[in-house]
């Protein structure tokens, strides 16, 4: 490890170690993963040490990794700045209050999702490789034209891959079978641990731009019937039974008139319910055969595409695992005239051959003993960060659910402002009260519902281990994602109904009622992003979201 470490400067000067920048490997929408593509190797700069390593495997695709790598870089660019196109948007409404409805919709739900996909795709254009980082890319960074150039850029790689500071692992179900991607994992885990290892599942990127894709087609939908009937939504409350006399049955006709709406909404909901019910069998498999490989992972059976390379990189890792560099005691010592000679000993690699003969004499692991320790690394500390950060199976981070849903949630700000002209008509007794109820079952539909997207998770799951592929699971599937799907508005709307009780009617029986539902909302948080979540701990894996 140390004589890896100390080659960098060498390597630089050699033009060995070399990055790409953010824009050089997106360039050509990810073209550098493409098998039949010729990378320009003159695009990269030599380094002593790279920002980013990009570890994986040649068998999945070059559109996953694209979308792969625009998560890594962007995702939390992309998130802010639609955050703020969104303060951006509600403030120029501020300014003009007598726009015409369809440029409302434009400005508060079109605008912020346009910018999130602009600068999803193309953040790293618009920074200008302002924050750019350096990766290493196999194809990139290592000459494929030249066979002595590449064999020393092969040689070097386990150098590049200890001083980077962090590995960026693209995970898919063959990513373990391969000993390349092994030796990468090996050498990093040993050298920075687990805490900058980044890995990103192929299957999340794609569900969560199709789902946020869709979810943006309900909210149009929604926009369009809208327009199409503004009294469907925006109602005169006065016409409800009690309205003036009996809150208690006004608060139910309420409840009763949000339920009929919630069921219309459902038929917006449907094309993201749809596209979940496909992609979370594809999620259910990679997220199994992830942690599955974890489980039975064993290096020896690793596949390597030259077998003669096999000796070769397994006692590499059997170096790494075989305890020798570890410091076995401590003790202060006084400086002394001798320093340096010790410190010379001490950075003084031992070759191969030194260490079988150390291991043997010594009582260390021999060489099956020490891939063994690689393997227990696998299916221990590294499998369980994984779990800590990723989940189980059915488990899922409630800022990706947020976030794919979130373009549904920008319908309401134009519904809303939309109605601030009917504030009483609507039974609110001032525009700031109607502008603060509606800020209120914003941030209540926020919470609640991203619940759709793990219940419909673990429907599947369910289904899958019951019923065999065909057309009745396939029914059976529809059925509960719509009967989630519809618990899920039912829930916001009934909690709606609850909050413009109590304010129209001011009966605390109502608040009462809607503290439960924020409770009950709270509960279900909790269970579906928070039990089982353990917190994260020093070896985490970190992963973007």
């Amino acid at each position: 490890m140390r004589r890896w470490k100390h080659r960098a400067s060498e390597l630089c000067r050699n033009g060995i170690s070399r990055a790409a920048s953010s824009v050089g490997v997106l360039s050509g929408m990810g073209k550098i993963f493409d098998t039949e593509s010729m990378a320009d190797f003159r695009s990269t700069t030599p380094v002593k040490d790279v920002d980013v390593f990009i570890s994986h495997s040649w068998s999945s695709g070059r559109w996953e990794k694209y979308v792969a790598v625009c998560y890594f870089l962007n995702v939390g660019l992309a998130t802010k700045a639609m955050l703020a196109s969104v303060v951006l948007s509600e403030s120029s409404m501020l300014i003009c209050p007598d726009l015409n409805i369809h440029v409302v919709f434009w400005f508060l739900m079109d605008f912020p999702v346009i910018v999130f996909f602009l600068v999803f795709f193309f953040g790293q254009h618009l920074t200008c490789g302002v924050w750019g980082r350096r990766f290493w890319v196999d194809r990139l960074c290592v000459d494929q034209t030249d066979e002595t150039t590449k064999s020393e850029g092969i040689a070097g790689l386990p150098t590049i891959v200890a001083n980077a500071s962090e590995l960026l692992v693209f995970w898919d179900k063959s990513y373990c079978e391969r000993l390349w991607c092994n030796f990468e994992l090996s050498i990093f885990v040993k050298s920075n641990g687990l805490k900058n290892l980044r890995l990103v599942p192929l299957w999340l990127t794609p569900w969560l731009l199709t789902t946020m894709l869709l979810s943006y087609v309900s909210a149009r939908l929604t926009s369009a019937f809208f327009e199409f009937d503004p009294s469907f939504i925006v109602d005169n409350t006065s016409k409800f039974t009690g309205a003036e006399g009996d809150a208690l049955a006004f608060g139910l006709s309420l409840i009763y008139e949000y339920a009929l709406q919630n069921q219309t909404y459902m038929l917006f909901c449907a094309p993201p319910m749809l596209v979940g019910l496909v992609s979370f069998r594809k999620k259910l498999a990679g997220h199994r055969d992830m942690l599955e490989s974890m489980n039975s992972f064993d290096v020896r059976r690793a596949k390597c595409a030259v077998e003669n390379d096999r000796f070769v990189i397994e006692a590499q890792v059997a170096e790494l695992f075989d305890g020798l560099e570890e410091p076995i005691i401590a003790v202060p010592i006084e400086a002394g005239e001798g320093d340096d000679e010790r410190q010379e000993l001490i950075d003084i690699s031992l070759t191969y051959s030194a260490r079988l003969a150390v291991r043997s004499v010594t009582g260390f692991a021999n060489h099956d003993d020490c891939l063994e320790e690689f393997n227990k690394y696998v299916q221990g500390p590294l499998r369980d960060a994984v779990v800590e950060d990723l989940g189980d199976v059915t488990d899922i981070p409630y800022s990706v659910c947020l976030l794919a849903s979130f373009p549904y949630t920008l319908s309401c700000p134009p519904i809303i402002w939309a109605g601030k002209h009917t504030w009483h008509a609507l039974g609110y007794r001032s525009a700031v009260e109607y502008a603060a109820v509606s800020f209120i079952e914003i941030i209540f539909f926020m919470v609640v519902s991203p619940a759709a997207f793990p219940w419909l998770l673990r429907s599947v799951k369910y289904l899958d281990e019951r019923f065999e592929r065909g057309l009745l699971s396939a029914a059976a599937a529809c059925g509960c994602g719509w009967l989630i799907f519809n618990i899920v508005q039912l829930e916001c709307s009934t909690a709606a109904a609850l909050l413009d009780s109590f304010i129209i009617a001011r009966q605390p029986i109502w608040l009462c009622f809607f503290v439960l539902a924020v409770l009950a909302a709270i509960f279900q948080h909790y269970m579906l992003f928070g039990a089982g979540w353990q917190q994260k701990s020093s070896r985490e894996v970190g992963t973007q979201g």
